[in-house]
């Protein structure tokens, strides 16, 4: 299966995805209010904090189901495993369900600064994100089964349908039926229904299951245990570092400031919408690779793949930051939310894109079986940046909470790309820094840069829309060409169709 269709199925997916989910969110504060939006937040990092108890499995089974698209040998181990594995993940989400609806009361009341919402609201809304999660929660081993067999193709057009059904329904629901929290989630627990069942039956459609199940044993554990155990390891650890600030703020904040951190948090986060498209397209190949030991076609993907993610996702990063007042009031249509989100905005989509540079490395790491790294790094960030996001958020409020953000992934980019490449393909880190990061990143920059000071802020919307737009291009186009497998790529396809 090629890696580039696999990028472009991704890519159409992921910004199909995004166009949903930003142009749904201005309807959601619309229709709910920011303080309602600030519940939907606590949701995303409630979902992410559950979804820890996951352990790694499905990491696990991806890389297993990849191993066995390069051999498609022991087919009826693996299909007893995943087996094995559902039982796991639907245990799992019962216990979601019990811890929800048991602690709702005390987070409505005790946790969230609930103001304008009435508190039965709020308790009702908390069980149904509850109900959600834990429907949600099987899918994680579904969709990694179909990741590992590289039918990213159809697992794509799930996606696609299934974002449509989760923001432009939702958006019909508060606007058609009632434009309350409780719809908003009743809606999303039906979503995520529909999402579990349909990857569920994708995956064994694409994966041959075994005629004669040995049933359940333990060597099958035994084989990916290791493995499992690090990336859930690295799990806990990332989440940690990544959703402390949001911990910490609900708490501090008052429900309706959390909302805008949220809103801001939101949009930096929709670069991953482009990070994770090459990431799920390399790293099953990168193991593929891995497993026939091909160094040569390792090294090369790895670098066209690290360049790939600079030129998309660095240019936008820029633009965002450089422009985020502009581009949340173009957005949202509410003064309040870009004065409130912008500076937040500015560093988040930083920190954001600093991550996605470290994601083909990291792919490689796992492609390997190497999980200890990234680990081991995870736990020095938690012993010195934990208080210091305790400190910041305390003093500086969000602002200080980004800013840990960016000092995070500014780590990984100095100091674990080192340890890496001592490792794996040892002389190409200067490769790397020089050529894969930094020429596209200068490309880039010579553009958005000068005209951040140039640019008119009285300008119209209209005007502002071109404008940056303009810009973007512009940006988009000097960094590829600043990158030289972009280069080489465009010199092809011109040869070709001469």
């Amino acid at each position: 299966m090629s890696v580039k269709r696999n990028i472009i199925a991704n890519l159409i997916g992921s910004v199909w995805g995004a166009i949903v989910v930003l142009a749904a969110i201005p309807f959601y504060i619309f229709f709910l209010g920011v303080e309602a939006y600030g519940l939907i937040g606590f949701f995303a990092t409630l979902q992410i904090l559950f979804f820890l108890l996951e352990m790694g499995v499905g990491a696990a089974s991806q890389r297993e189901f990849a191993k066995w698209s390069g051999t498609q040998t022991n087919t009826e181990d693996l299909s007893d495993l995943v087996r094995v594995f559902a039982l796991f993940y639907w245990a799992i989400a019962l216990v979601i369900v019990i811890l929800v609806v048991v602690l709702a009361p005390w987070l409505a009341e005790n946790w969230l600064n609930v103001t304008k919402l009435s508190m039965y609201d709020a308790n009702v809304a908390i069980v149904l994100m509850g109900f959600s999660i834990a429907i949600r929660f099987p899918s994680v081993l579904y969709s990694s089964g179909m990741l590992g067999l590289q039918k990213q193709v159809p697992l794509n057009w799930i996606k696609a349908v299934t974002d449509t059904m989760r923001g432009g329904g939702t958006v019909l629901v508060l606007w058609l039926i009632s434009p309350t929290i409780i719809s908003f989630f009743v809606w999303q627990i039906i979503v995520e229904l529909i999402n579990t069942l349909v990857l569920r039956k994708g995956l064994w459609i694409y994966f041959p299951q075994g005629k004669k199940a040995k049933g359940f044993q333990f060597k099958q554990i035994q084989k990916i245990w290791k493995f499992a155990a690090g990336m859930s390891g690295i799990s806990i650890l990332v989440v940690i570092l990544m959703q402390l600030d949001k911990v910490i703020l609900s708490g501090l904040l008052t429900l309706e400031m959390f909302g805008y951190y949220t809103i801001a948090g939101s949009l930096s986060l929709g670069l991953t919408l482009l990070i994770r498209p090459i990431f799920t397209a390399t790293y099953p190949k990168l193991t593929q690779l891995v497993e026939i030991d091909d160094q040569n076609k390792i090294k090369n993907i790895y670098h066209d793949s690290c360049q790939l993610m600079a030129v998309l996702i660095v240019p936008l990063a820029l633009v965002v930051s450089f422009f985020s007042k502009e581009i949340l009031y173009l957005w949202t249509n509410n003064i309040a939310v870009a004065e409130h989100a912008y500076s937040v905005l500015s560093i988040l989509i930083i920190g954001t894109a600093l991550n996605g540079l470290m994601n083909i490395p990291y792919a490689l790491q796992l492609a390997h079986g190497w999980t200890s790294l990234t680990f081991y790094m995870n736990v020095v960030a938690v012993f010195f940046l934990v208080p210091l996001i305790f400190f910041m958020t305390k003093y500086y409020g969000a602002e200080g909470a980004a800013l840990v953000w960016v000092l995070l992934n500014s780590g990984y980019v100095f100091i674990g790309i080192h340890f890496m490449h001592r490792r794996l393909l040892p002389y190409e880190k200067r490769e790397w820094y020089l050529k894969d990061i930094i020429h596209p990143v200068l490309g880039a920059l010579v553009v958005v840069w000068p005209a951040s000071i140039l640019i008119d802020e009285n300008m119209s919307k209209i005007v502002t829309i071109i404008t940056l737009g303009g810009v973007l291009f512009a940006s988009y186009l000097s960094s590829a060409m600043m990158s030289s497998t972009m280069r080489r790529y465009f010199l092809t396809y011109r040869q070709q169709g001469l």
